[in-house]
């Protein structure tokens, strides 16, 4: 790679690939404009038998249409001018190092005086001027090739952006999610809303959940496979761990009457687990979801499976060996908080 080199807008070849960095205010559209008068008089020490061009020659490509709009005024402005000072009607400016060197290097003549009917009809040529954002390029470009490209004739640059995401999404879900089973977009709708009772994903709702991650973050890709491939192993490993706590709570009652039972007798602590809390939100909790089959998962914050672990129990029993008495109690509960913090994930 080539040092950097401070630049000089009157000296830099025309030729090549050159990365200009400049911070704000630094000259930028200055450097452009003495760039561009340099290419319409095809002024280039390194190459003398450079053509001069004329504005529908030159590509100019920035990233505002307000940008373009100040780049052509004030390169118009720039070769008007340079024509002005060519033609000897005026004088340039003392401290415009561009246009007195490029007036040094055409001395004064029949050269000179041809050159400056070149800048005059380059700025009166300007109205053509290639200069574009970069999306208007691409427009041009694509509308001027259609048959190449395979664009539409009556191709239309859309300022809304919008549409063209609610396009790609549709044609995104269409091909991908359409296809899936009731169940994999069951296990998807809880999974990107966050609601055990959601229903099945819908169209609708993936387009809401899209548009609220591309504000803040992007979807996360598994790696190696398609994202609904992921997804539909997932779902049938989700489905197997759900059935796994409602197969548990068949056997809820009698897990109750041996917790109370436990507690009554002094076996567990109160507290390891909360008996409060296991008989007003937790055994309701279970009870309510075990009766609805139909809901996905239960409810998101009871019951709370993090303080119903087989630790916590074997912390509320009075001794080991009661404690060892009582474990069966806990093998079924286990077996839910297994499951579903698998789910959760």
């Amino acid at each position: 790679m080539d040092k950097p080199q401070p630049l000089d807008p009157l000296t830099v070849p025309l030729s090549g690939r050159h990365l200009i960095e400049a911070s704000a205010g630094t000259g930028k559209t200055y450097t452009l404009t003495a760039l561009y008068l340099r290419f319409i008089l095809g002024h280039d020490p390194e190459n003398p038998a450079r053509e001069p061009l004329l504005p529908p020659d030159i590509l100019v490509v920035t990233f505002t249409i307000a940008a373009t709009k100040e780049l052509s005024d004030r390169i118009r402005a720039r070769l008007t001018t340079a024509a002005a000072c060519f033609s000897g009607y005026a004088q340039p400016d003392p401290k415009d190092a561009v246009l007195n060197g490029l007036l040094d290097a055409y001395p004064a003549g029949a050269d000179r005086e041809k050159y400056a009917a070149h800048l005059q009809a380059a700025a009166d040529w300007m109205d053509e001027a290639a200069i574009y954002t970069t999306h208007g390029f691409c427009n041009r470009m694509l509308t001027q090739h259609a048959f190449n490209s395979g664009s539409p004739f009556d191709l239309t640059l859309s300022p809304d952006e919008e549409l063209i995401r609610d396009e790609a999404t549709a044609d995104y879900w269409r091909e991908h999610f359409y296809p899936l089973s009731e169940s994999v977009l069951e296990t998807a709708g809880a999974a990107i809303s966050g609601k055990p009772t959601a229903p099945k994903l819908s169209f609708n709702q993936f387009c809401v959940e899209l548009k609220k991650r591309n504000k803040r973050e992007a979807l996360p890709q598994p790696q190696g496979e398609p994202t609904t491939n992921a997804l539909v192993k997932q779902s049938v490993r989700w489905h197997a761990a759900i059935q796994r706590i409602r197969d548990a709570l068949e056997q809820l009652d009698a897990f109750n009457d041996a917790l109370e039972k436990a507690w009554a007798d002094g076996v567990l602590n109160k507290n390891s687990p909360n008996q409060k809390s296991w008989r007003n939100k937790t055994l309701p909790a279970l009870r309510t979801w075990h009766a609805q089959p139909d809901v996905l998962l239960p409810p998101a914050n009871e019951p709370d499976f993090s303080k119903l672990t087989t630790d916590v129990f074997k912390n509320g029993f009075a001794s080991i060996k009661r404690c060892q008495v009582h474990l069966p109690i806990t093998r079924c509960l286990q077996l839910w908080i297994d499951s579903w913090r698998f789910v959760r994930v």
